[in-house]
């Protein structure tokens, strides 16, 4: 299960990845708005605007690259038979509900939920 920590800790990194830009974002209309209103010296705020226009460059490529890594690994997750990993799969990546997932796999309700609790144990240490 140590392929399933691996996962969510990428997409924790992403969220954070995005986060980050949409903060370097903010700065950057803050900025625009103190060159316009004068408030900082204008050669201080262009220094400024390069920093956070190349900041935002280096932000979306890593973004890009996260995104395709786990676009990867989710297209790995489909070849997995273990039933841990098809109900991690449809559970955490189709967000189907364990009665759904029950009904697709043709087991009963209460053996899927006990699937899904162990997994979920397994990845969270």
């Amino acid at each position: 299960m140590i392929i399933i920590s691996e996962y969510k800790d990428l997409l924790g990194e992403l969220e954070t990845l995005e986060w980050m830009l949409d903060n370097v974002n903010r700065q950057f209309m803050q900025n625009r708005a103190d060159m316009h209103g004068h408030k900082i010296p204008f050669i201080k705020t262009i220094a400024r605007q390069d920093n956070l226009v190349e900041r935002v460059r280096e932000l979306e490529r890593e973004i890009g690259e996260k995104k395709t890594l786990i676009r990867r690994i989710e297209e790995k997750f489909k070849n997995f038979t273990g039933l841990s990993y098809v109900v991690f799969y449809k559970r955490d990546i189709e967000n189907k509900s364990l009665q759904i997932i029950a009904d697709e796999l043709g087991y009963s309700y209460d053996h899927i939920k006990r699937i899904s609790r162990k997994t979920s144990m397994k990845s969270e240490k």
